[in-house]
């Protein structure tokens, strides 16, 4: 059942699941990850640096991406006592066009041949960079339905595909395809 399709006018508010919200995208927004990841259920797959073999500079031109981040909450449903929904619109980097894009410039960046492993990771963090120079600037617009869990008294989002690809593009998923990289 899609819960976003009952009609608004039968919601219960619940302020509290909505603070969640506000309190786990802010999180991301300032590029505090781990504070995000303790609040997102499973473990946010996000985490950029050892996977991706990121450096410093980037991670800092990533945090400033994910810096334009903008949100709305919509409404909010009380379902139960322990679970919720919220409805936002949320402005996000285009990070799959990003990703797609740094595929193309990695490969051929790599296709030139490197001499050492230093100089590989050079060119991988190049290649982000790049990406997000070109890609960065635009905001993709989605609304979403986040569902949210209680547990130990703390709201939790329910981390899915929707959640994924309107925060991060996609990113959880494409995190794995560089482990094999």
């Amino acid at each position: 059942a899609n819960v976003s399709s009952q009609d608004p006018a039968t919601f219960v508010a619940n302020k509290d699941a909505e603070k969640a919200v506000g309190t786990i995208l802010g999180y991301i927004k300032k590029g505090k990850f781990e504070k995000a990841q303790k609040l997102i259920l499973p473990k946010l797959q996000f985490d950029p640096e050892p996977d991706l073999g990121f450096d410093e500079p980037t991670m800092e031109k990533i945090k400033k991406i994910f810096a334009k981040l903008e949100y709305t909450v919509i409404n909010s449903n009380t379902q139960s006592e322990t679970t919720a929904i919220v409805n936002v619109k949320i402005k996000a980097a285009d990070f799959q066009k990003i990703f797609t894009e740094y595929v193309k410039n990695v490969e051929e960046a790599l296709s030139k041949g490197y001499n050492s492993n230093k100089e590989h990771d050079k060119l991988i963090n190049e290649a982000f960079q790049k990406s997000l120079k070109d890609n960065g600037t635009k905001l993709v617009e989605n609304q979403i339905t986040i569902n949210l869990v209680k547990e130990k008294d703390a709201w939790k989002i329910q981390d899915d595909i929707d959640f994924s690809k309107a925060v991060l593009g996609g990113i959880f998923a494409v995190s794995y395809i560089f482990n094999d990289m």
